[in-house]
């Protein structure tokens, strides 16, 4: 019994792995792992994560849709065109974008960063091969460093991957350990029709019906804003809630920073699943608030915020404090803030 106790503990004391959810695109990694850069469109995009401490090791994952022509000279736009041109000419394009060419084409952009260090460079492709919803290619390069990554175009939500571990040349085991992992959990495309928004220290899913219109990401704030619509979903984590909750209540900080006036307005008790007590309101939008949801949702009555719903709560374990706004029409969704908010992860 002692030593299964001493297991158990062990396993608890474990750091958590990091999880990465931007776009539809979600992995898991080892933990403490850090996003370093991401882009904000979801058709064509980017994300890099960074291992700890002194680790040269790094994860590229860029992404676009098969579907859409990408006008920028970026390589992603390169990247694009080039698949469609390919697309139209070959006789296989019914079988998607010509994955060995495309590839070869970014394998190239890393050639020539190699030989400006003057130092050889060699790569090697793996056959194509099915993997489920996906045409996928697995390749490693050496020279200037070392990558191991795939490509791929998946069947369902017709977007091309590439993904690659890079480090330095010394790194061959560290690099496999952590594609392994990498290739393991990644996720191309929305599960359930969410979205998982997994960054630093939030993870939530939203439906993937909202797109993302803004971001603020500070170290004692996280700020995600998403649109459907004329509806607006507003998503905030807050650090150091002990020092908040000092000067405030709960309720009179969430008042303070709530998107509409709460003059006059009572909050009620929410139980949360993951065993938090929230404060909510809810109320139809005053009439001036409505027009004004009317001109976002470009006249069309059936899809303008009739409604407000919105709430907050305290995690102890994290030190943070989670508000959830949601502008919403009745005839979408009511249950919709609780469904979003069931689905925070605020703490393990």
């Amino acid at each position: 019994m002692a030593s299964q106790s001493v297991s158990t503990l062990k396993q608890e004391e474990q750091p958590a792995a990091t999880v990465i959810g931007w776009q539809g695109i979600r992995c898991v990694l080892p933990p403490d792992w850090n996003l370093v850069s991401f882009s904000l469109e979801r058709d064509s995009g980017y994300l890099r994560v960074d291992a700890p401490a002194d680790s040269a090791l790094t994860v590229q994952i860029r992404w676009l849709d098969a579907g859409h022509t990408q006008e920028p000279n970026s390589i992603y736009g390169y990247l694009m065109r080039f698949l469609q041109k390919r697309g139209r000419s070959n006789p296989r394009s019914t079988a998607g974008p010509d994955l060995k060419a495309s590839l070869e084409k970014l394998l190239k952009e890393t050639e020539k960063h190699a030989r400006k260090e003057h130092v050889r460079f060699e790569c090697h492709l793996k056959p194509e091969h099915i993997e489920g919803e996906r045409r996928a290619i697995n390749f490693s390069w050496v020279g200037g460093g070392r990558g191991q990554g795939k490509i791929w175009h998946c069947t369902q939500c017709n977007r091309v991957v590439m993904a690659q571990v890079v480090g330095l040349t010394k790194d061959h085991a560290a690099i496999a350990s952590v594609a392994a992992k990498l290739f393991g959990t990644l996720q191309d495309h929305s599960i359930d029709g969410r979205d998982l928004w997994a960054l630093y220290d939030l993870q939530i899913e939203v439906p993937n019906t909202f797109r993302l219109k803004e971001q603020q990401l500070y170290s004692g704030h996280l700020k995600l804003v998403f649109g459907r619509s004329g509806e607006r979903l507003v998503v905030e984590r807050w650090g150091l809630a002990s020092t908040t909750l000092k000067r405030f209540t709960l309720d009179e900080w969430f008042r303070n920073q709530a998107l509409i006036g709460l003059k006059n307005r009572q909050s009620g008790p929410l139980e949360l699943p993951m065993g938090h007590e929230a404060v909510f309101y809810r109320f139809q939008l005053p009439i001036w608030n409505r027009i004004g949801a009317l001109k976002s949702a470009m006249g069309k009555p059936s899809c303008a915020a009739t409604h407000y719903a919105g709430g907050g709560w305290v995690c102890e374990a994290t030190n943070r404090i989670y508000i959830l706004q949601l502008f919403y029409n009745k005839r979408a969704d009511e249950d919709l803030w609780h469904e979003v908010a069931s689905r925070c992860r605020c703490h393990s």
